[in-house]
């Protein structure tokens, strides 16, 4: 090692001095010396500069999440080295320093080059340098002396490893500085664990938030118990038909809220998925019949705990409405107004509602879009049929295809045993009602062109054509020519839904 350091010593110089670059110099080096000459970096400078204490205060809140899941490992892995002289770094994406931890020497050495919380540490900023290399170059690299350009940092040696999200995207760095008589590459080892580990926390935090999502996104109450069946995870709807509340109930037998002793030893006792039994909850103060279904969580053959979901038998009774789609309430006669203008769009709705052409509804929040659409279904001639509306914004984003057009059993982990119908299955030989269509994602709206223009739906996972006579009115709050343009919408797809307009004014 001390050859290499003497060998680069020679080798920085020559440069500085010549610009002439020695035989054996690393091309990444090489090419980021070159870099830095063209932008002027003063290869006698390398004092980083500091954020301000409001722009600082922005960055961190935007790396909040990297923070919190870093800064534990970083502790973990100092751990291990304190007293050896090292500094860890965790960098943003863009390569401001946003936490470190390291012994006092270090970093009593480096606060003199202001290797600090807020320093941007750039090629441009401050050299070639570890942390750098490690974004630009989407690799972990190791610098020793001077490798780095700025004479200041000949002292260090730095090892540098990119952090990515689940998309393989770069969203900061972690970096291990030390003297650089202490280089070893070890080090860089070190680096890229610590990298992985923060990567595989984000992506475990990431999948228990959609977990979350996905729990609290489903109609019916749920409740997970372990293989003791006491409760674990409760979502709110099964927390309001209960009236309790999560503290109350988690940690509680299973045998405190379901009355039927046997019901619950036959339920539990089922290595298969066990369906519609009716049962009664305990609530607060009174007794609530339900239907249930219960699911038993299977590891290495054993029972490790079940899911039980319940619907309220009043609901239950009307299940075959339901699975038709759901009553369409409003009417024409509804639709109060003396202006003149809300008047001439009644009446165009009126017209619309006897075609049947897709129908597109603009208008801001709150101006009535899916009233005009159950209007417009109950004046036409799919009035007996259902009305399925649906609120593309709020069904999470890996939903959203088994939502609209259905499942087919084993399609994805966590499906119904049976599968499923989607949205569009239910509203056949009625209406669609797709509100906020512009929040529709992108993949999903090719297959929503390929239904309209065949009237055929393919369930997730299914290879079955289902043909369907469904009328889709579709409802935006926003410019969806422009989202066109802004290649957020397709343009086929607008087309083929806006065959009839209607501009609902604000109602201001």
């Amino acid at each position: 090692m001390k050859d290499f350091i003497s060998f680069m010593e020679k080798a920085w110089w020559r440069y500085v001095n010549e610009g002439v670059i020695t035989e054996g110099v690393k091309e990444e080096i090489r090419e980021s010396w070159e870099l830095c000459k063209f932008y002027g970096v003063d290869p006698f400078g390398g004092v980083g500069e500091i954020l301000d204490e409001d722009n600082m205060k922005i960055r961190l809140r935007q790396n909040e999440d990297l923070i919190s899941v870093a800064h534990p490992i970083m502790e973990n892995i100092y751990k291990q080295v304190t007293g050896s002289g090292f500094l860890f770094v965790l960098v943003d994406r863009d390569g401001y320093l946003i936490d470190r931890i390291g012994d006092d020497s270090i970093m009593g050495e480096t606060r003199k080059l202001n290797f600090v919380e807020g320093a941007l540490w750039t090629e441009e900023a401050v050299g070639t340098n570890a942390i750098a290399l490690a974004l630009k170059l989407d690799k972990p690299i190791q610098l020793v002396g001077a490798e780095h350009y700025c004479i200041t940092h000949h002292i260090a040696t730095c090892s540098a490893a990119p952090i990515h999200d689940e998309n393989g995207n770069i969203i900061g760095c972690l970096d291990m500085t030390g003297l650089k008589e202490d280089a070893h590459p070890h080090n860089l080892g070190i680096v890229l664990a610590g990298a992985y580990s923060i990567e595989k926390q984000l992506a475990l935090i990431k999948s228990h938030k959609l977990i979350d999502a996905t729990f609290d996104s489903i109609h019916e109450g749920m409740l997970i118990m372990d293989h003791n069946f006491v409760i674990q995870r409760v979502n709110e709807i099964a927390l309001k038909i209960l009236n309790i509340s999560k503290k109350e109930i988690i940690g509680m037998h299973i045998q405190s809220i379901l009355e039927d002793v046997d019901i619950i030893e036959d339920i539990l006792s089922q290595t298969e998925p066990y369906y519609d039994v009716e049962c009664i909850f305990y609530g607060r103060n009174k007794k609530i019949p339900c239907r249930i279904n219960a699911v038993p969580i299977v590891a290495n053959r054993k029972i490790i705990g079940t899911v039980i979901t319940f619907r309220e038998e009043k609901y239950v009774r009307n299940v075959v409405n339901k699975l038709a789609g759901f009553k369409a309430s409003y009417t024409f006669e509804d639709i109060i107004t003396n202006d003149e203008n809300m008047k001439k769009i009644t009446e165009t709705a009126k017209k619309a509602a006897r075609s049947d052409c897709n129908i597109l509804i603009e208008g801001e929040s709150g101006t009535g879009k899916e009233l005009f659409a159950q209007a417009i279904h109950n004046y036409s001639k799919r009035s007996k049929g259902p009305f399925i509306a649906v609120n593309c914004a709020s069904i999470p984003r890996e939903l959203v295809e088994s939502e609209l057009f259905g499942y087919e059993r084993g399609a994805f982990t966590g499906a119904n045993k049976e599968g499923k119908p989607g949205k569009f299955e239910l509203a056949d030989n009625g209406t669609i009602f797709l509100d906020e269509i512009g929040e529709l994602p992108y993949e999903v709206q090719s297959k929503l062109l390929r239904v309209l223009d065949n009237h055929k739906i393919v369930r997730v996972g299914g290879t079955e054509e289902k043909k369907l006579n469904v009328r889709v009115i579709a409802a935006t709050n926003r410019n969806l020519s422009e989202e066109v343009n802004k290649k957020n919408f397709r343009n086929d797809l607008y087309y083929r839904i806006n065959v009839i307009k209607i501009n609902i004014p604000p109602l201001r």
